[in-house]
C-alpha cells in the first residue's frame, strides 16, 4: 500500500504520475517552502530545484552530486559519527563548564547569606551538618521580618 493510498492512487507508477502532474502532494513535504529552518541555502536550493517543474527531471545521481559537494564529508561513516560524537562531548563539556561556574556562584551567594543571617560559629557548624547546640546569652535583640508574597 503506498503512502498516497488514501488518495486513491495504489502502485509506485500512478503515485510517480500524480506527483508529476501536480495532482496530490507528499504528505509529509509540502515543498521547497516546507524546507527544515536550520537547513543551508545550498540545500533549500536543491530541494527547490526539485520541486521546479520547468527544469527537466533530475536523475538521483544528479542530485545526490549536488547533495555531496553542500555537504562534503571525507572519511567513512564511522569517521563522521566519531567527529560528530566528538564535538557533541566538547559542547557538552562547555556547557558542564558553564553551569559548574554558575553553581559556584550561587554557591557564595548562598553562604554570604548564611553568614549574614546567623553567627559565624553557628553558620560553620550548619555548612559541615553538625547539630548545633543551644547557647545561653545575657542580652540578645530578635528581629522578626516578613517577606510580602512569601508565604503566599
Amino acid at each position: 500500500e503506498s503512502p498516497y493510498y488514501h488518495n486513491g492512487i495504489g502502485s509506485a507508477q500512478e503515485t510517480c504520475e500524480a506527483l508529476r502532474q501536480g495532482t496530490v502532494r507528499s504528505p509529509a513535504f509540502e515543498g521547497p517552502g516546507d524546507a527544515p529552518s536550520d537547513a543551508t541555502a545550498a540545500f533549500r536550493a536543491i530541494v527547490a530545484q526539485c520541486f521546479d517543474v520547468a527544469t527537466p527531471p533530475h536523475s538521483v545521481s544528479r542530485l545526490l552530486t549536488a547533495v555531496r559537494a553542500a555537504n562534503p564529508t571525507t572519511g567513512s561513516v564511522i569517521d563522521n559519527m566519531s567527529r560528530m560524537l566528538e564535538n557533541y562531548a566538547n559542547h557538552l563539556e562547555s556547557l558542564v563548564d558553564e553551569r559548574t561556574r554558575e553553581l559556584e556562584v550561587e554557591k557564595k551567594r548562598t553562604e554570604q547569606l548564611l553568614y549574614r543571617m546567623l553567627p559565624e560559629k553557628v553558620a560553620d557548624e550548619l555548612r559541615q551538618g553538625r547539630d548545633v547546640d543551644a547557647e545561653s546569652f545575657d542580652a540578645v535583640t530578635i528581629y522578626f521580618s516578613d517577606i510580602v508574597g512569601f508565604t503566599n
